[in-house]
């Protein structure tokens, strides 16, 4: 087994480590509290309105990603708009736009 072999595997959680059980209970939070949201929105009315636009979720979107709470548009326009911010703040950058507020900027 090559080094980089070893190192690849060791730097990933273990089934049986602490860290995995960590982000496996994140994970399931963060899908309960969607889920949560989804039923609310539902009991309101509001279930399969985007939050951003108000236009209509895509019943395909929904099947796939029922808690899903932004039409395909608007949550491809939010990764973009994160992944500046990821890209700025690695970087060093001054914000991009409205909206993007890396972490450090340039002085």
């Amino acid at each position: 087994m090559s080094r980089a072999t070893t190192t690849r595997r060791s730097t990933a959680p273990s089934h049986g480590s602490a860290r995995y059980a960590e982000l496996r209970q994140m994970l399931e939070s963060e899908t309960l509290a969607r889920v949560t949201a989804a039923l609310a929105h539902l009991e309101a009315g509001t279930y399969g309105r985007c939050m951003e636009c108000g236009g209509e979720i895509a019943e395909a979107r929904l099947r796939a990603l029922p808690f899903a709470s932004r039409c395909r548009d608007c949550e491809d326009a939010v990764e973009r708009t994160r992944e500046r911010q990821r890209n700025g703040s690695r970087a060093g950058l001054q914000p991009s736009g409205p909206g993007d507020t890396p972490d450090r900027t340039r002085r």
